[in-house]
């Protein structure tokens, strides 16, 4: 989970470094329901997203602040 320093929080497990992601294409597509169960796991489980979609992506996740404070764009 975000906010430790253990090992295993930083991908450390049996030797391997490794990122659980969620990899979204057409995020802009996603129902205000979906932004909260990707935010939920990312805060549970560490698990990150990646969301991929059109300009103007962050200007509508802007309306979810819960979510967007946990969002970086490229």
């Amino acid at each position: 989970p975000p906010g430790t320093a253990t090992p295993e929080a930083w991908g450390w497990r049996h030797g391997r470094n490794y990122v659980e992601l969620i990899i979204v294409d057409k995020a802009e597509r996603l129902r205000p329901a979906a932004l909260e169960l990707l935010r939920d796991r990312y805060d549970r489980d560490g698990i990150a997203p990646i969301l991929i979609g059109m300009p103007g992506l962050e200007k509508q996740f802007s309306h979810y602040p819960q979510f967007y404070s946990r969002v970086g764009f490229a």
